[in-house]
């Protein structure tokens, strides 16, 4: 863990770090206007006037050694120190992994706070002109502010909504988590962020299919051989889907040196509409693979997001980590040291509807008309009903001008787009916060590009922030392979229409054909785990929530309508019944968005509420 304090009034002591990394043992730097304190398993390096603090890991020390002359065996942050003595802020482009990074020049009085592409491991940020705060733990950044923060109005009302959210954007007033791909500078005593990567609008490749296919399997196999060191044991969480078993078949096809991955699952024996492990069995059988397969019951779901909020200060990401948490701890105790997955392939090999309108604004009717006619895993057009909501959505609304949009989407009663269980006097808060829209006004590409640039780099922010939170209380370095930047690179520049027509992912599950076996590269049906956390949450979990959600003093209610609220807790809908998936995401974002906002006018909130009401544990059992 890093923390920083820069204050050249000196008003900032040593207390405020001493806060910020108790009870560990940390190291802090001499009184200064900046001051770093950094704990185990932080590296630190000095490279002449350079001061670098490294957290997390690069996957490309090898290359970045020999660009700059080095042996291979130079750590890690010597390595980023001594590639910033050489190219300055470009040394970030050059970097591949999950880390933060803290540099401090003495001689330029410039410090530089960088975190990964992806914000895997991100920074927390408390700043003015000329002070800052911060911390690659947003609970450790919390301990250093004087007092507790005001909750952030805009940022609760699009997490109860739920809807898209402004950047960085987080629960606390005046807290943000720095995005991917940018930094915190201090220059001449000033401070500002500075994005250092930024992919730029390009023309899609000229290229034949088998030649796409065959460089999206080599940039795949990059990906993952870069995140699979021959000294570790790597671990995969596999889920039967698509995404995770392509890494899986990959990692199997790129480990001949560094040894085969361990793949970790959850099987559902009594459900065969949720269980994929016929799937799971038959890959790591056709690879060889050494496996775990957990069944979990669905209880403990509680207790675990109070866990989550107490230890890492932000609420937890979805109610998947019920299903992973087990899976982590289990390679944790089998001497896994890496664990890769398959998150982030939605956006990454998904195909983008605003091409759709691209084609109309070109004048392309029979285009636009044949793409609606192809959207992956139909046959043939949709219904009339289906058609206009397509053509509206994805074919007339994009091309209009943003404000025209806007204006469209609050004509007659704005009300109709707030959430039912939201209050109605926050309806302006609810429109002011809303960043639907923001997709459109980046100013290069065309439509279809601009939203997929948009949800493979600042749109992952929570995904990313989640996984790389998930393990590592485990000592698990989390290793998301398909949240690499060369990937994103390649997938914005291959041809979107390839992404329709027949199977989804057709493309990428062409690149893997020599990977998995076909019953599973080309299984159309995901699992909806929808029933699971259905059970979950209106089962033996639902208790604490209600003494959690029932009380009129619960800080939703500042946003939420509570009669509203209390209906759903009273009578939970039976899995099947009319909108019983709508209630599961109600009660969730309400559960975690009442433990953040106690949380933060009281950090021992959630343990207090452990202690005092005692929610059921998790349960899991080994499938042979």
């Amino acid at each position: 863990m890093i923390a920083v304090s820069f204050d050249p009034s000196g008003r900032l002591d040593e207390a405020v770090l001493s806060r910020a990394l108790a009870p560990l043992a940390a190291e802090i730097s001499p009184p200064a206007a900046l001051r770093l304190a950094h704990a185990p398993p932080v590296a630190a390096a000095t490279a002449g006037p350079l001061r670098c603090l490294l957290e997390g890991e690069l996957f490309n020390r090898a290359e970045l050694a020999r660009a700059l002359g080095l042996s291979p065996q130079t750590e890690a942050a010597e390595l980023v120190a001594l590639a910033f003595g050489r190219w300055d802020l470009a040394a970030l482009q050059r970097l591949r992994g999950t880390f933060a990074v803290a540099l401090w020049d003495g001689d330029r009085g410039r410090g530089v706070f960088a975190t990964d592409h992806f914000a895997v491991r991100p920074w927390y940020v408390r700043r003015t002109a000329a002070t800052l705060l911060a911390a690659t733990s947003m609970r450790a950044l919390l301990r250093m502010l004087p007092t507790a923060p005001e909750p952030n109005p805009g940022r609760a009302i699009t997490w109860l909504a739920p809807t898209s959210w402004p950047g960085g954007e987080t629960l606390a007033r005046g807290v943000e988590r720095l995005p991917g791909a940018h930094a915190v500078l201090i220059v001449d005593g000033r401070v500002s962020i500075h994005r250092w990567w930024q992919p730029a609008y390009r023309e899609p490749l000229r290229a034949s299919r088998p030649e796409l296919v065959e460089q999206l399997r080599a940039a795949l196999g990059d990906a993952v051989r870069e995140r699979l060191p021959s000294t570790q044991t790597t671990g995969v969480i596999l889920s039967g889907g698509f995404d995770s078993s392509a890494v899986t078949g990959v990692a199997a096809s790129e480990s001949e040196t560094a040894g085969a991955p361990r793949t970790y699952s959850v099987g559902f024996p009594q459900d065969p509409e949720m269980d994929e492990s016929t799937r799971v069995r038959e890959l790591v059988s056709a690879r060889g693979l050494p496996s775990c397969l957990l069944g979990v019951e669905p209880v403990g779901l509680v207790r675990l997001a109070l866990e989550y909020q107490r230890d890492w200060g932000i609420p937890a990401g979805g109610p998947g980590y019920l299903l992973e948490r087990p899976l982590l701890e289990r390679a944790a105790k089998d001497g896994v040291r890496g664990m890769l997955d398959g998150q982030g392939g939605d956006e990454l090999f998904g195909f983008d509807p605003y091409l759709i309108a691209d084609r109309l604004r070109r004048g392309q009717l029979r285009g636009a008309l044949r793409l609606l006619a192809t959207l992956p895993d139909r046959s043939g057009l949709p219904s009339r009903g289906a058609v206009r909501t397509l053509v509206r959505e994805y074919a007339v609304r994009p091309l209009l001008p943003t404000w025209v949009e806007q204006r469209l989407w609050l004509r007659g009663d704005p009300g109709r787009h707030l959430p039912a269980w939201l209050r109605r006097d926050r309806l302006d808060l609810f429109l002011a916060s809303d960043a639907r829209l923001a997709w459109k006004q980046r100013g290069e590409g065309p439509l279809w590009w601009r939203n997929h640039v948009t949800l493979l780099t600042g749109g992952r922010g929570g995904l990313a922030e989640y996984v790389g939170h998930r393990g590592r209380d485990l000592a698990l370095q989390m290793r998301p392979a398909l949240l690499d930047p060369d990937l994103v690179e390649l997938a914005l520049q291959i041809p979107p229409e390839l992404a329709y027509g027949g199977i989804n992912r057709s493309l990428a599950r062409d690149s893997v054909a020599g990977d998995l076996p076909d019953s599973v590269r080309l299984a159309a049906k995901k699992s909806n785990l929808g029933s699971f956390y259905h059970q979950t949450l209106a089962g033996a979990d639902l208790a604490p929530i209600r003494s959690l959600l029932t009380p009129s003093d619960a800080q939703i209610y500042e946003y939420v309508d509570r009669e509203r609220m209390l209906e759903l807790l009273a009578a939970p809908p039976a899995v099947g019944d009319s909108g019983w998936s709508g209630w599961s995401l109600v009660i969730w974002i309400a559960l975690t968005g009442e433990i953040a906002l106690r949380s933060l006018a009281d950090a021992s909130f959630a343990q207090s509420f452990i202690d005092a009401h005692d929610p059921p544990g998790r349960s899991q059992y080994e499938i042979q």
